[in-house]
């Protein structure tokens, strides 16, 4: 009978956590972005692209060409040319995102109207 009381107040439990989840969740929405990094094939050339989501908005940064992305991290940051696009998303991730997401925190209410170029980008891969 204690696991059946146990077992109650464990439902119990998780229908309030769903309910508060729910409360909560648009306030992580409205206030903090989604950011990925994305790669794509085209013509058999690689791009790369960050997309950002916010307020249920969607845009996408393009970042460059594989080729000039490589070629930027290999000057800046000493990152081999042959290296896997896994390592070299990471490194994307590591330089870029943090300052992506404090860039839409800053101009969140002209997040429809904001607009920022790869080159504004590239000086933050130090």
């Amino acid at each position: 009978s204690q696991i059946r009381k146990k077992k109650e107040k464990i439902k119990e439990y998780n229908r309030i956590l769903t309910h508060l989840y729910g409360k909560i969740n648009h306030l992580k929405s409205d206030y903090l972005p989604i950011i990925n990094v994305v790669c794509y094939k085209k013509d058999e050339s690689v791009y790369w692209n960050i997309n950002v989501k916010f307020k249920n908005y969607i845009k996408s940064i393009y970042l460059g060409s594989d080729k000039k992305l490589r070629g930027i991290f290999k000057e800046k940051v000493g990152l081999r040319l042959n290296v896997s696009n896994e390592k070299l998303k990471q490194q994307i991730e590591f330089y870029l995102v943090e300052e992506i997401m404090d860039m839409v925190i800053d101009n969140k209410n002209n997040f429809n109207d904001w607009n920022i170029k790869k080159e504004e980008l590239w000086k933050y891969i130090v």
